[in-house]
């Protein structure tokens, strides 16, 4: 491993308890957990479509970036109880930060000024023998291949979380 890589994972590793964006990151976090439970329990909110599409026109405004597995079974919007334009929802084959994953988290990050990613793997996963070793891998990845979400997070802007969903339960837990 790199001295680069290195830095970046203990950047990564550090960031959700060291950055001035951690507590904003956190209260988006736990209000995203607070979607999960009522998912989790069938108590998710009446979706008023037309009036969230008439209020989201004029631009983007996410309260986090997800980078999560293409697979159909797993769609955060749904798994986190959210609305339109409430999540940055970045989807690949086993959650890897490919080169358009890394420019649509850049965009999110730079332009719209989100200051948490969370990188969501789940159980039961065709692309990943351990779910938590990949989901870790993607989350140092994000970071070690983008020059914007390194700046960020040295500057205290970004925080990123590792989590994975359990289809069974339909909890997501965040992983160390």
């Amino acid at each position: 491993m790199t001295a680069a890589v290195t830095l970046v994972a203990i950047m990564v590793m550090l960031a959700g308890s060291v950055t001035g964006a951690s507590a904003d990151a956190e209260v988006a976090w736990n209000a995203l957990i607070e979607g999960n439970q009522r998912f989790a329990a069938g108590l998710v909110r009446d979706r008023h479509l037309v009036p969230a599409r008439n209020a989201v026109i004029a631009g983007a405004h996410p309260r986090a970036i997800v980078l999560g597995c293409s697979d159909s079974r797993v769609s955060p919007e749904l798994l986190f109880d959210q609305g339109l334009g409430d999540l940055w929802v970045v989807r690949t084959a086993g959650n890897d930060p490919d080169p358009g994953a890394e420019a649509s988290i850049d965009h999110a990050v730079d332009a719209l000024g989100v200051d948490l990613v969370i990188v969501l793997g789940h159980d039961g996963c065709d692309f990943a023998a351990n779910i938590e070793v990949a989901v870790n891998r993607a989350a140092t990845d994000v970071a070690a291949r983008s020059e914007t979400v390194r700046r960020a997070l040295a500057a205290g802007r970004l925080v990123i979380i590792r989590a994975v969903y359990d289809p069974g339960s339909g909890i997501v837990r965040r992983i160390p």
